[in-house]
Protein backbone atom coordinates (compact mmCIF):
# COMPACT_ATOMS: atom_id res chain seq x y z
CA UNK A 1 0.00 0.00 0.00
CA UNK A 2 1.03 3.34 -1.15
CA UNK A 3 1.17 6.80 1.48
CA UNK A 4 1.68 8.97 -1.86
CA UNK A 5 -1.30 11.33 -2.08
CA UNK A 6 -4.03 10.89 -4.65
CA UNK A 7 -3.92 13.41 -7.82
CA UNK A 8 -6.10 16.28 -7.11
CA UNK A 9 -6.51 18.80 -9.51
CA UNK A 10 -8.02 22.58 -9.66
CA UNK A 11 -8.94 24.90 -12.27
CA UNK A 12 -9.50 28.74 -11.60
CA UNK A 13 -10.40 30.70 -14.90
CA UNK A 14 -10.76 34.36 -16.23
CA UNK A 15 -10.27 36.45 -18.84
CA UNK A 16 -6.92 38.26 -16.65
CA UNK A 17 -5.70 34.98 -15.46
CA UNK A 18 -5.79 31.26 -15.33
CA UNK A 19 -4.87 29.39 -12.16
CA UNK A 20 -4.16 25.80 -12.51
CA UNK A 21 -3.46 23.62 -9.55
CA UNK A 22 -2.66 19.88 -8.89
CA UNK A 23 -1.03 17.20 -6.10
CA UNK A 24 0.00 14.75 -7.82
CA UNK A 25 2.46 11.42 -7.22
CA UNK A 26 4.35 12.19 -10.03
CA UNK A 27 5.15 15.75 -11.62
CA UNK A 28 4.75 15.92 -15.18
CA UNK A 29 4.14 19.72 -16.36
CA UNK A 30 4.23 21.46 -19.59
CA UNK A 31 3.67 24.67 -20.91
CA UNK A 32 4.31 25.33 -24.83
CA UNK A 33 5.24 28.72 -26.15
CA UNK A 34 2.21 31.21 -25.37
CA UNK A 35 1.12 35.06 -25.36
CA UNK A 36 0.97 34.84 -21.90
CA UNK A 37 3.08 35.01 -18.74
CA UNK A 38 3.70 31.82 -17.40
CA UNK A 39 4.50 31.46 -13.28
CA UNK A 40 5.21 28.07 -12.29
CA UNK A 41 5.37 27.58 -7.83
CA UNK A 42 6.58 24.51 -6.15
CA UNK A 43 4.40 24.16 -3.20
CA UNK A 44 5.94 20.85 -2.37
CA UNK A 45 8.07 18.45 -3.92
CA UNK A 46 11.23 18.65 -6.58
CA UNK A 47 11.34 18.66 -10.23
CA UNK A 48 13.89 18.92 -12.65
CA UNK A 49 12.97 21.54 -15.26
CA UNK A 50 14.10 22.57 -18.98
CA UNK A 51 13.56 25.75 -20.50
CA UNK A 52 15.48 27.74 -23.33
CA UNK A 53 17.77 24.78 -23.72
CA UNK A 54 18.70 25.58 -20.10
CA UNK A 55 17.97 22.49 -17.18
CA UNK A 56 17.75 22.59 -13.48
CA UNK A 57 16.28 21.82 -10.74
CA UNK A 58 13.25 23.38 -8.74
CA UNK A 59 12.43 22.46 -5.25
CA UNK A 60 9.51 23.61 -2.84
CA UNK A 61 9.49 27.33 -2.92
CA UNK A 62 10.84 27.92 -6.33
CA UNK A 63 9.31 29.18 -9.04
CA UNK A 64 9.78 29.45 -12.48
CA UNK A 65 9.10 32.63 -14.56
CA UNK A 66 8.26 32.67 -18.06
CA UNK A 67 7.95 35.72 -20.38
CA UNK A 68 5.33 35.31 -23.41
CA UNK A 69 6.61 32.69 -26.10
CA UNK A 70 8.92 30.69 -23.60
CA UNK A 71 8.09 27.06 -23.51
CA UNK A 72 8.97 24.78 -20.88
CA UNK A 73 8.58 21.65 -18.76
CA UNK A 74 9.38 19.61 -15.27
CA UNK A 75 9.40 16.53 -14.02
CA UNK A 76 9.55 15.24 -11.28
CA UNK A 77 9.30 11.14 -9.66
CA UNK A 78 7.98 12.00 -6.31
CA UNK A 79 4.90 12.96 -5.16
CA UNK A 80 4.34 17.15 -5.95
CA UNK A 81 2.10 19.98 -5.36
CA UNK A 82 2.49 23.04 -7.79
CA UNK A 83 0.75 25.58 -9.09
CA UNK A 84 0.73 27.64 -12.41
CA UNK A 85 -0.31 31.23 -13.12
CA UNK A 86 -1.38 32.53 -16.67
CA UNK A 87 -1.50 36.03 -17.23
CA UNK A 88 -2.31 38.06 -20.05
CA UNK A 89 0.16 40.66 -21.06
CA UNK A 90 -2.75 43.09 -20.86
CA UNK A 91 -3.32 42.44 -17.18
CA UNK A 92 0.58 42.50 -16.26
CA UNK A 93 0.88 45.66 -17.88
CA UNK A 94 -2.18 47.02 -16.12
CA UNK A 95 -0.64 46.19 -12.86
CA UNK A 96 2.38 47.43 -13.22
CA UNK A 97 1.04 50.66 -14.65
CA UNK A 98 -1.30 51.44 -11.61
CA UNK A 99 1.00 50.43 -9.19
CA UNK A 100 3.82 53.14 -11.34
CA UNK A 101 6.51 50.26 -11.86
CA UNK A 102 6.58 51.24 -15.36
CA UNK A 103 4.57 53.35 -17.90
CA UNK A 104 1.92 52.33 -20.12
CA UNK A 105 4.14 51.93 -23.30
CA UNK A 106 6.79 49.86 -22.09
CA UNK A 107 6.85 46.24 -22.55
CA UNK A 108 6.89 43.90 -18.92
CA UNK A 109 9.17 41.46 -18.40
CA UNK A 110 10.17 39.25 -15.60
CA UNK A 111 13.15 39.75 -13.55
CA UNK A 112 14.21 36.53 -13.04
CA UNK A 113 13.55 33.27 -14.97
CA UNK A 114 13.67 31.40 -11.73
CA UNK A 115 12.85 32.55 -8.14
CA UNK A 116 14.02 30.85 -4.74
CA UNK A 117 13.57 31.12 -0.89
CA UNK A 118 11.13 33.95 -1.45
CA UNK A 119 9.26 33.31 1.71
CA UNK A 120 6.31 35.93 0.62
CA UNK A 121 6.10 34.68 -3.03
CA UNK A 122 5.90 31.26 -1.13
CA UNK A 123 3.06 32.37 1.31
CA UNK A 124 0.66 33.67 -1.22
CA UNK A 125 0.82 30.64 -3.29
CA UNK A 126 -0.03 28.93 -0.51
CA UNK A 127 -2.55 31.00 0.63
CA UNK A 128 -4.27 30.83 -3.21
CA UNK A 129 -3.60 27.30 -3.41
CA UNK A 130 -5.75 26.89 -0.11
CA UNK A 131 -8.28 29.15 -1.37
CA UNK A 132 -8.79 27.18 -4.58
CA UNK A 133 -9.12 23.94 -2.44
CA UNK A 134 -12.17 25.35 -0.31
CA UNK A 135 -14.35 26.66 -2.45
CA UNK A 136 -16.47 29.03 -0.01
CA UNK A 137 -18.43 32.49 -0.58
CA UNK A 138 -16.46 35.44 -1.34
CA UNK A 139 -14.04 33.06 -3.42
CA UNK A 140 -13.22 34.86 -6.80
CA UNK A 141 -12.57 38.24 -4.74
CA UNK A 142 -10.16 36.54 -2.59
CA UNK A 143 -8.58 34.85 -5.34
CA UNK A 144 -8.22 38.36 -7.77
CA UNK A 145 -6.75 39.51 -4.70
CA UNK A 146 -4.45 37.04 -4.03
CA UNK A 147 -2.90 36.94 -7.46
CA UNK A 148 -2.95 40.98 -7.87
CA UNK A 149 -0.31 40.88 -4.75
CA UNK A 150 1.50 37.95 -6.61
CA UNK A 151 1.67 39.69 -10.27
CA UNK A 152 2.81 42.98 -8.32
CA UNK A 153 5.08 41.28 -6.06
CA UNK A 154 6.74 39.25 -9.20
Amino acid sequence: MSNSPAQFDRVFLRPQHAIFYRRARRMRWQTSARAEYTTLILLSGQAAFETSGSVDEVHMGDALLLDPGLAAKATGQHAAEYLQLSLSPSYVLDCAVRTRLMGAGNTVTFRASRVSDDERLSRLARDLADELTQAEPGQEVVVAALVEQMVVHL
